[in-house]
C-alpha cells in the first residue's frame, strides 16, 4: 500500500505541475528503463562475467499521480498501452505534453 502526497506538498515543491496533475486528465510520458545487468563469479575464476538480464529500453506511457512507497522513496505511477501499470522514479519519467518556449 502506498501513501499518496497531497497536492500542497506539491504545490510548494512543484509549483503548476500540480494544476496540471489536478484536472484528471492524464499526462503522456516517455519511461526509460535502465539496462539490468547480473555479475558472476566461481571461486575457482581471477575474474567474473556480466550478464545483460534485461536490455534498456523506453515505453510511452500514460502518468496517474505520485506516490511515496514504504522505502519512502517517490514514485510515479504509469500506464502503458497494453494496459499494465508500474511504479517508476521520477528521474526515469519524460513527460511529452510540455510545448517547448
Amino acid at each position: 500500500m502506498a501513501i499518496v502526497l497531497y497536492p500542497r506538498y506539491w504545490q510548494r515543491n512543484l509549483g503548476n505541475e500540480v494544476d496540471r496533475m489536478s484536472t484528471g486528465k492524464l499526462r503522456p510520458c516517455i519511461v526509460y528503463f535502465p539496462q539490468e545487468t547480473e555479475f558472476s563469479r566461481r571461486a575457482d575464476e581471477d575474474c567474473g562475467t556480466m550478464r545483460v538480464i534485461r536490455k534498456a529500453e523506453e515505453r510511452k506511457g500514460y502518468f496517474h499521480t505520485w506516490v511515496i512507497g514504504f522505502d519512502g522513496k517517490s514514485y510515479g505511477i504509469v500506464e502503458f498501452d497494453d494496459g499494465s501499470v508500474c511504479r517508476v522514479l521520477p528521474e526515469y519519467i519524460t513527460f511529452t505534453d510540455r510545448s517547448e518556449e
